[in-house]
């Protein structure tokens, strides 16, 4: 699953190192969720134990055998399918933030006021000024 979910990541246009770390990054969100559905049903000492084990993994094979286990015991039968659909919904999402980031820009280089208010403000924000340090 890990090649099939990177080469679509790469399909972004992103490079290998970058595709890596949003793979993770997406792995730790969809963790997140699965943590969140297994906390009414798993003790936190369980709990613990999977985030140490995820964390000690000694490969990424190893930490895809550990996610698909906890996706086994979060969503049963059907996990596979669903930590599937869950990394290509993430991507889908990041596709279309892209997409439309991208269409943004191009409207303010076109001189749309719209485009050129949002973007204005948007460089006023705090989160621009911390990315731009």
């Amino acid at each position: 699953m890990y090649q099939e979910i990177i080469i679509k990541i790469k399909g972004l246009g992103l490079d290998e190192k970058t595709s890596n770390e949003l793979f993770n990054t997406i792995s730790e969100e969809i963790l997140d969720i699965m943590f969140q559905k297994l906390a009414g049903t798993t003790t936190n000492q369980d709990l613990e134990i999977l985030q140490q084990r995820l964390q000690n993994s000694k490969s990424t094979e190893h930490y895809e055998n550990i996610l698909k286990e906890i996706a086994v015991t979060a969503y049963g039968d059907n996990a596979l399918e669903e930590l599937k659909k869950m990394f290509l919904d993430h991507i889908e999402e990041i596709k279309n933030t892209i997409a439309q980031s991208k269409d943004l820009l191009k409207r303010y280089e076109q001189g749309d006021p719209e485009a050129i208010v949002l973007i204005n403000k948007a460089q006023q924000s705090d989160a621009f000024k911390n990315l731009t340090k």
